[in-house]
C-alpha cells in the first residue's frame, strides 16, 4: 500500500520539489534525483495529487472538503493528534481541513497539544 497523500505532499513540500500541472493534465515533477522515489510515490498517486496541486502552488488558499463525510465521533487527527470530525477524501483518515492544507501548503502540519486538544 502506498504512503497516505497528505504526507507524501507535506515529504515533496519540505525536500522542495517543484509540482506543476500542464494544461494538457500532465503532472511534473521536478527536484534533485535523490528524491526519485518520492516523485515515484507521488506519480502513482496522480488523481490524488492533481486534486490538491492548486493549494500546493498557491493558486487557492483552501481545500474543498464540502461534499466529505463526517465521524460520528472525534477521532484523533492523523497529522496533529487533536480530536476531529472531518475525515480527509483521499485516505480515508480523520483530519482537520486546516491541518491537511497546512501540511499541503508547508510541509507540516499545526503541533499537537499537550493537554490532548483541550483548552485549558
Amino acid at each position: 500500500m502506498s504512503a497516505p497523500l497528505l504526507d507524501l505532499i507535506a515529504a515533496a513540500r519540505r525536500a522542495g520539489l517543484v509540482v506543476m500541472r500542464k494544461p494538457d493534465g500532465q503532472l511534473i515533477i521536478r527536484g534533485p534525483r535523490k528524491h526519485e522515489q518520492l516523485v515515484r510515490a507521488l506519480l502513482d498517486r496522480k488523481p490524488d495529487v492533481l486534486a490538491v496541486l492548486a493549494v500546493y502552488c498557491g493558486e487557492v488558499q483552501r481545500l474543498d472538503w464540502r461534499r466529505e463525510p463526517v465521524l460520528g465521533d472525534p477521532q484523533p487527527c492523523a497529522l496533529c493528534r487533536r480530536s476531529t470530525l472531518l475525515v480527509e477524501p483521499y485516505d480515508g483518515r480523520p483530519c482537520h481541513k486546516t491541518c491537511a492544507e497546512a501540511a499541503i501548503r508547508w510541509g507540516t502540519a499545526p503541533a499537537a497539544r499537550s493537554d490532548g486538544g483541550r483548552a485549558a
